[in-house]
């Protein structure tokens, strides 16, 4: 299997083992599982920040643990979240060997997304709490 190559969207990926049941691994045994920030959007030949994204792909199927990917610099779905993290990410997981692959959606237009902007906005506007 070939993984189209491309350009790189911001992610946050927890590494999971699921040694026991995974509620409880994730609530209680945080020194299995692990969470970090990865770095994308990788243009020209300047070095960038790390590690990225493919390196810790690469490094949680080594290691034998699943992942769940959070785009945290994209509030809406585009290219770089639906080609790259969907399926380009996901190829590489899977060529890598990562157990289980999981990309958690954008934030969107949800009510509660929208309502926290807007109370922002409103607190930079008139200068007090909404």
């Amino acid at each position: 299997m070939a993984c189209r190559k491309g350009s790189y969207a911001a992610a946050t990926l927890i590494r999971i083992r699921y040694n026991k049941p995974p509620r409880r691994s994730l609530l209680r045994s945080p020194d299995r599982n692990s969470t970090g920030a990865c770095y994308q959007s990788r243009v020209g030949p300047l070095e960038w920040i790390g590690p990225s994204t493919d390196e810790e792909i690469r490094r949680a199927g080594k290691d034998g643990v699943s992942l769940v990917v959070a785009p945290i610099s994209f509030v809406s779905e585009h290219s770089e979240t639906l080609v790259e993290l969907d399926l380009d990410y996901r190829c590489l997981a899977e060529i890598a060997g990562v157990p289980s692959y999981h990309r958690v959606a954008t934030v969107g237009v949800d009510p509660s997304f929208i309502r926290s902007l807007a109370t922002l906005v409103n607190r930079a506007v008139t200068g007090r709490p909404a």
